[in-house]
């Protein structure tokens, strides 16, 4: 599986080869220390196909992470993003940070392509509210607070800096609630 696509198994070479190519990473978190028939089912299946190998070189860099390994430098990664099951697939930007968990062992090619998509126009709004397109900040502000991907104390002061109507201060406080 691994031969096919340009699957990278260190994280902090993946995050620099990301950065220098400005592309998300697709994490696909596995483990190594036990048996994970879901895990083998998706390496056999999606990940092995000719469709995918085309769709990984056209969109995103790809990462391969085991966890519970003695000594791997990042070996809790999957639970630090939130995860707890094997196979996951995750989008990460080149810093790291969780931007989507895209789900495990039933995961098609079109889910990914429509989280990949989605994430993209989530980029250009980013570039465009921090390039001084503040007439946008809203709609960044809502995008961000349901796909959940930004730090709480960053969403809730936002909310509060915002001249939301009460019904969209509920609206955003039941958002948040979530999130805490």
């Amino acid at each position: 599986m691994f031969q096919k696509a340009a699957w990278v198994a260190d994280y902090d070479a993946a995050r620099a080869q990301a950065k220098q190519a400005s592309t998300l990473l697709l994490v696909l978190f596995t483990r190594s220390y036990a048996p994970c028939e879901p895990c083998e089912q998706m390496e056999n299946g999606l990940l092995s196909s000719d469709e995918f190998v085309k769709w990984s070189k056209k969109v995103t860099l790809c990462l391969h992470v085991t966890s519970r390994v003695a000594g791997e430098a990042h070996g809790n990664l999957l639970y630090e993003m939130g995860g707890n099951g094997f196979p996951t697939l995750s989008f990460l930007d080149a810093d790291g940070n969780l931007l989507q968990q895209v789900g495990g062992g039933e995961v098609g090619l079109d889910a990914l392509e429509r989280a990949w998509q989605k994430l993209q126009t989530w980029k250009a709004l980013r570039v465009e509210v921090e390039g001084g397109k503040s007439e946008r900040a809203g709609e960044l502000f809502w995008m961000e607070l349901a796909m959940g991907n930004r730090p709480y104390a960053e969403m809730a002061k936002r909310a509060e800096a915002m001249k939301l109507t009460s019904a969209e201060q509920s609206k955003a406080a039941q958002q948040l609630d979530r999130k805490s």
